[in-house]
């Protein structure tokens, strides 16, 4: 009996130790990097040029009221990020980087509710409270007037570093200029006002679609989304719209496959997150798994190649699904879920032969989804409102909205993530895509 015992403790002791000794020569065998990953990190991390570049105006356009050359500011302000994230990865711009500089806060207290789920009437939020709307334009006239600036530029390049770009209150800012242009609109400088709106969305649309960061993006996407929630509210008394048409048509141009597509951005998304964990040069920052014994077991399984090329996979599918057209991503999407939730809940066999590099994939993987689909969602928004300006133009009665819908062109006015043409909710009032089984998680609807 004491035999079998012994022999049975043996053998458990036996497996044990190459259990364990099995996991640490797992994870100390690092893979081949990726060939395509040194070009890509070399090529994203070159400098952007500083002469006529929106992203350094839009940086230097928050230093304080003293400030003459706008790029300038910009320019020194991004060198001390530079030197900060050199120290501390992953940081973002702050107030403090600006220094000697000063800066300019917008603060529009509960005046930045307008577009929030209480108060979706952007424009009529604004006209009710348009006394405090214009006192805030007032106190921020000097940032506003830079801010219409900003529009003359035409190219936006964002250099690539460990911190974060810089967006300050960029949304709170558009939300007044919106504000502003209403008021111009209720004056009656109608096409000024309109041209103005145009302006800044041509701009917008340009950043949407740069080689930018994923935060810029969704910035400049939430900004188009404001003033298409804007815009049809004004055509409702622009009279003869027509005499607007050249603005309008810009606010309504079609977004191109081209201007959807996210490859480039999730492939900066993978470089910046390479440069948080290791850096172009390949060393590894060394408060990147923290201090204790927890930090060093961590590190000393760390196998840098592997990580890499495990986060160099997830963004390549990731840019490559986000830049088919919608109606094939829908379709795909499924395959592409399946494959995030093995990323984020990885197995015990992935734990045990790439331990690190299962952690740190299970923590790169936020709901990505939604950043696609709200962009081409943007889109089906710009389609029912060009459909509606039709419907009034063309002076179309609320009871013949359903057979002239039934005749148009599903491509030109179909949703583009379903193909199918709107329907018209006669109980409240609105144009509505449904979705249907497709994505019920999307909705789209337009008041008429």
């Amino acid at each position: 009996m004491r035999v079998n015992v012994r022999k049975a403790l043996t053998t458990l002791g036996l497996a044990g130790f190459l259990l364990i000794g099995g996991f640490i020569v797992a994870n100390s065998i690092d893979e081949e990097l990726n060939p395509e990953i040194p070009p890509l990190l070399e090529r994203l991390s070159r400098p952007v040029p500083e002469d006529g570049n929106a992203y350094y105006y839009m940086v230097g356009m928050w230093a304080g009221p003293e400030t003459e050359d706008i790029v300038k500011a910009g320019i020194a302000v991004q060198e001390v990020l530079r030197e900060r994230a050199t120290q501390t990865p992953g940081v973002f711009l702050e107030e403090r980087d600006y220094g000697a500089l000063g800066y300019l806060d917008i603060n529009i207290g509960d005046l930045s509710r307008c577009g929030s789920k209480d108060r979706p009437d952007c424009v009529r939020f604004m006209r009710e409270r348009r006394q405090d709307y214009a006192r805030a334009i007032a106190q921020n006239r000097r940032l506003l007037a830079r801010y219409d600036r900003l529009f003359e530029h035409q190219i936006y390049l964002e250099p690539l570093l460990s911190g974060g770009p810089w967006s300050g209150n960029t949304i709170q800012l558009h939300r007044l200029y919106l504000a502003d242009i209403v008021a111009q609109w209720d004056r009656g400088e109608r096409q000024p006002a309109l041209a103005r709106l145009a302006r800044a969305h041509d701009f917008w649309r340009r950043v949407a679609s740069a080689d930018a960061s994923l935060l810029t993006r969704m910035i400049a996407i939430t900004i188009l989304d404001m003033d298409y929630h804007v815009l049809p509210v004004l055509m409702d008394d622009c009279g003869d719209c027509r005499a607007l048409a050249e603005s309008l048509s810009r606010l309504l141009s079609e977004f191109s496959s081209q201007e959807l597509a996210m490859h480039a951005v999730f492939m900066r998304e993978f470089a910046w997150m390479v440069q948080g964990i290791s850096g172009i040069n390949g060393e590894r920052d060394e408060g990147l798994f923290g201090e204790g014994m927890e930090g060093f077991l961590l590190a000393s399984f760390y196998k840098p190649n592997t990580t890499l090329n495990s986060l160099y996979d997830l963004h390549g599918r990731l840019a490559q699904a986000f830049s088919l057209p919608p109606r094939d991503y829908l379709a795909a999407r499924p395959e592409l879920e399946a494959y995030l939730a093995r990323k984020s809940s990885p197995s015990l066999v992935d734990m045990y032969f790439n331990t690190v590099d299962s952690i740190l994939a299970a923590i790169a993987i936020p709901d990505y989804r939604i950043y696609y689909e709200r962009s081409f969602a943007l889109e089906d928004r710009r389609r029912l409102i060009a459909l509606r300006w039709r419907l009034r133009d063309e002076g179309i009665a609320a009871d013949n909205i359903a057979a002239f819908l039934a005749g148009l062109d599903a491509e030109v006015y179909g949703s583009i993530a379903t193909g199918k043409l709107p329907r018209y909710d006669a109980d409240t009032g609105v144009l509505r895509f449904d979705y249907g089984e497709v994505n019920p998680e999307l909705e789209m609807s337009v008041p008429l």
